[in-house]
């Protein structure tokens, strides 16, 4: 309930902060928000990244840093995002189907019931 007023408020300053502020010359308390931001988006990966097992945070950070090199180098288009992005999802989402497979997988998964084992709970 209360992420909705936070959320139009926010989403009206964003909208409108180019008509307050000149983005040429933007006041000095606007200058340390952009450092906030990647601060408290690394430590909300943290936290998401202590409750995976070692192939999901494998996985987390490797397609971080393509996430990061795609939207932040000049020799890469940034459009390629549209591409890159799938191609993430459906490796990790294959990597994790084929770890489920082995002798000693790297992640940790619940046993799904097989045919012999009676009806599902």
């Amino acid at each position: 309930m209360w992420n909705l007023p936070g959320f139009v408020v926010l989403t009206a300053a964003s909208l409108f902060l180019y008509d307050i502020i000149d983005p040429s010359n933007p006041p000095i308390w606007l200058l340390g928000v952009p450092p906030a931001a990647v601060a408290l988006i690394f430590k909300a990966f943290y936290g998401f990244a202590l409750k995976l097992d070692t192939l999901g945070a494998a996985l987390a950070m490797g397609t971080s840093a393509v996430s990061v090199l795609i939207n932040h180098d000049e020799n890469i288009p940034s459009n390629s995002s549209q591409f890159v992005y799938p191609v993430l999802l459906f490796g990790g989402g294959l990597l994790t189907f084929l770890d489920t497979y082995r002798s000693k997988p790297i992640g940790t998964y619940s046993k799904l019931p097989g045919l012999d084992d009676g009806p599902v709970e």
